[in-house]
């Protein structure tokens, strides 16, 4: 029989050999979103001291046949939508829209947001009042009550890694192929934003920095560290591809090997998507007589990235990393789902034709479509196998 003081030893151990596994996750391990928002749920409200309008929704009603003018569906029950003047929220596939639009909301054509799951939503307007600012509304119940805060950009590209971090990318001003640039991050929600860089073609462009050159279409971080902005400039085998390490202080350009036969292409990049810390694709196009995309891979976080197989096709696209992507240029719809490897060209079973306003797919299977004819009239479909057929959801 052992010693008492050795079956001490081991059961302390066993212990902290439990407790240490429990405490080791893999990086950027995502919570599974609940299908709908609990009826109790309440939002976490901006920190004290900052000027905050309480904005409750109006009674959530049903919104027949609504005119969208964007959607994103978190998975295949939930999602968020647009109309010319309302927010929308859907809980069983988009059969169904609740009007969850908050008091004072003006919506049009300046409205951007950002949908972090079926709950947590931003949506950025310009500021009637002031032009040069812009109200900020921000829910985490799935819309049953919003906050509201004024915001130092009018407009921009928003974008969060949590509910309480995120970035906005605003332009103020664009001509002959260069862009000025501000960026600005908030770490309580969006109830306060700093402004972390700014490019001002008046001061000379210092060294490690944001090029006033190229202009400048989005950003992608991965945490308060690594982050990316992209954008296009008239150069033969440019990539307009820089990154951050050090939380926007330095940025440093980031060249891409060009596949064989478009060394002299010129290119045009969207903000990097990732699947996790390591995981994430670039999409690319190439302007080469006719236009080519080609979606890059990353397995290092970003360090670097590597070609897959160029598709004739810079259509409006979808992808969800780091497998499945879809092109749609028309007439045409390019379906990979080996990360670009190899491409499969799809016949729907419907004329798409021109209208497509939207590609957003949840799962390799189940995928919605928005379209908007010359009219404004707008109609939701949605396939369950991949692309192939697609049946009406709203007319």
């Amino acid at each position: 029989m052992k010693p008492l003081s050795n079956w001490i030893r081991v059961l302390v151990s066993a212990v902290l050999t439990v407790t240490v596994a429990a405490s080791c996750t893999w990086p950027w391990q995502t919570t599974p979103k609940p299908s709908s928002p609990p009826p109790t749920a309440r939002p976490t409200p901006f920190p004290s001291g900052v000027t905050v309008t309480r904005v409750p929704a109006l009674t959530p009603k049903v919104s027949a046949s609504p005119r969208l003018t964007f959607i994103a569906m978190k998975s295949e029950t939930d999602g968020w939508g647009l109309s010319e003047s309302s927010i929308l929220r859907t809980t069983d596939g988009g059969n169904q829209w609740f009007d969850v639009t908050p008091q004072g909301f003006a919506g049009g054509e300046t409205t951007r947001g950002y949908y972090l799951d079926a709950n947590t939503a931003w949506e950025l307007t310009l500021d009637p009042q002031d032009f040069s600012l812009g109200i900020l509304f921000r829910t985490n119940d799935g819309g049953q009550s919003w906050q509201s805060a004024s915001v130092p950009f009018p407009g921009g590209v928003l974008q969060f890694t949590n509910p309480q971090t995120g970035w906005a990318l605003y332009v103020p001003s664009a001509a002959a192929g260069s862009a000025e640039a501000e960026i600005y991050q908030t770490t309580d929600g969006g109830g306060t934003w700093n402004q972390v860089y700014k490019i001002d073609p008046s001061t000379p462009e210092p060294s490690g920095g944001l090029p006033f050159a190229g202009m400048k279409n989005g950003l992608t971080f991965l945490d308060e560290r690594h982050g990316w902005v992209t954008g296009t400039e008239p150069k033969d085998g440019y990539a307009w591809l820089f990154a951050t390490q050090d939380g926007t202080r330095t940025w440093q350009h980031q060249d891409l090997k060009l596949p064989s036969g478009f060394i002299t292409s010129t290119l045009s990049i969207d903000p990097p998507r990732f699947s996790s810390a390591y995981h994430g694709i670039l999409p690319v196009v190439f302007y080469r007589g006719k236009p080519y995309k080609d979606f890059y891979t990353t397995y290092d976080g970003g360090a670097s990235w590597n070609s897959t197989m160029p598709v004739q096709n810079s259509g409006i696209y979808d992808m969800i990393p780091m497998r499945d992507i879809w092109v749609w240029d028309g007439t045409t719809l390019d379906v990979s789902h080996d990360g670009g490897q190899t491409w499969t060209r799809i016949t729907p079973n419907v004329n798409l034709g021109e209208a497509i306003r939207q590609l957003d797919f949840v799962t390799p299977t189940t995928g919605f479509v928005l379209t908007m004819d010359e009219n404004g009239h707008s109609q939701l479909l949605k396939t369950t196998d991949g692309g192939s057929n697609w049946v009406t959801v709203i007319p």
